[in-house]
């Protein structure tokens, strides 16, 4: 479920370039034509002759080359706490003192990226050029790591200069762990020593984090027209969103058993009794939450002990 949203500060950013350009410290530090991934907020990025349009859900953003070190930098001429600095395939991106995940290229993976299979069990490490595999019984095998293959879905990374054939494929697909059931955002595939094994990879806050989740349903029961309810998973723990009346924040915790919430305080404005009431049910369904998945719409569904359920769709914005 997607909103048509054009922000008064998007349409302020694309008119008011006016043609004015900051040539950057580095010249040739530019963006290509992409599509990034940013935790789970998509954004597509193409060069234009005095910036860089940066497209996000049904938003457009006209941004103006800055000065930068490395890489290239990019800002938005009416209010430049809204900017991305681009690295090659990675970059990262702001705007209203908010930080998204780390944006990759689409099928590109983040570092340290860990997979991981059970039965038999095993664990694989990508990180700075390496490619560590722990096959928890065995020697571990430490090899210099080179992508040979990669799609807009994932990456197949093979370990280079080792007696040991060790090589993953991993794909940007929801996995669950056959242990745990928690979901991971990627499937992984192990090749080593003539077997192929099958796991999960990649950090589960990455499903969470990059949108904004707007609740459909608390316990069953839809959420009244009008009052928005909405979930946003920030940096560091941290989360925040409308509880229908009130806005709130808390922090939250992944584990490798499930999700949980904690330390969750709201403002103090009051409203109609109606909205009040599922302001009451949200915050309570909330704070009893301790795992989270996924329908087969790509509604997130958050489940507390007792079987009570918030369900939520997402919305890609950068909030403006």
């Amino acid at each position: 479920m997607k909103a048509v949203v054009m922000a008064a500060a998007t349409i302020a950013g694309i008119v008011g370039l006016g043609g004015c350009s900051t040539t950057a410290t580095n010249p040739e530090a530019v963006v290509s034509a992409m599509t990034m991934e940013c935790g789970q907020l998509d954004i597509g990025l193409t060069p234009q002759e005095d910036g860089l349009l940066l497209r996000v859900g049904e938003e457009a953003y006209l941004l103006e080359q800055t000065a930068s070190a490395s890489g290239a930098r990019y800002a938005l001429p009416v209010d430049p706490s809204t900017w991305l600095w681009s690295k090659g395939d990675r970059a990262q991106l702001e705007s209203g003192g908010r930080r998204w995940p780390e944006c990759v290229v689409a099928g590109g993976l983040t570092e340290p990226f860990v997979a991981r299979g059970n039965e038999p069990f095993w664990q694989l490490t990508v990180e700075g050029g390496k490619l560590t595999l722990d096959p928890m019984e065995g020697p571990k095998v430490v090899a210099d790591a080179e992508v040979i293959a990669a799609t807009a879905t994932g990456r197949t990374v093979a370990g280079k200069h080792t007696a040991q054939s060790v090589q993953v494929a991993v794909a940007r697909q929801l996995c669950r762990d056959s242990m745990s059931g928690l979901p991971y955002p990627y499937q992984a595939r192990l090749s080593a020593n003539g077997e192929t094994m099958s796991g999960c990879g990649g950090d589960p806050a990455r499903l969470l984090q990059g949108v904004e989740w707007l609740v459909e349903t608390i316990d069953g029961e839809e959420v009244l027209q009008g009052p928005r309810v909405s979930i946003n998973f920030l940096q560091e723990g941290r989360v925040a969103g409308k509880a229908s009346c009130n806005n709130f924040m808390g922090g939250y915790q992944l584990s490798g058993e499930g999700l949980s919430f904690s330390q969750t305080a709201t403002t103090m404005m009051a409203c109609a009794p109606e909205v009040m009431g599922q302001e009451d049910r949200f915050l309570n369904v909330l704070a009893g939450v301790v795992q989270f998945d996924f329908d087969t719409s790509g509604a997130l569904v958050l489940t507390t002990t007792d079987g009570r359920t918030l369900t939520a769709q997402s919305h890609q914005t950068l909030g403006r």
